[in-house]
């Protein structure tokens, strides 16, 4: 049993949508740490894709984006 791992950039949210698609990608299980704007922008575009992709139906979304303190 393989988990496919498909590199992409996340600049196009068409060209996501289609990876998507052309994979058979049921669902994302995003690991983004969502720690500034670009990878904020990288997760939502992902998001996006997600959406208009046929084949998509679940998306887990990154949450290790937090700050943490000492304290």
């Amino acid at each position: 049993l393989g988990v496919p791992i498909v590199p992409t950039q996340y600049s196009n949210v068409e060209s996501l949508a289609k990876l998507l698609e052309e994979n058979k990608i049921d669902t994302i299980v995003s690991a983004i740490t969502v720690v500034d704007d670009d990878s904020s922008s990288s997760q939502l575009n992902l998001i996006a894709a997600a959406d208009q992709s046929l084949s998509t139906k679940r998306f887990i979304p990154s949450e290790y984006g937090i700050a943490y303190t000492e304290e």
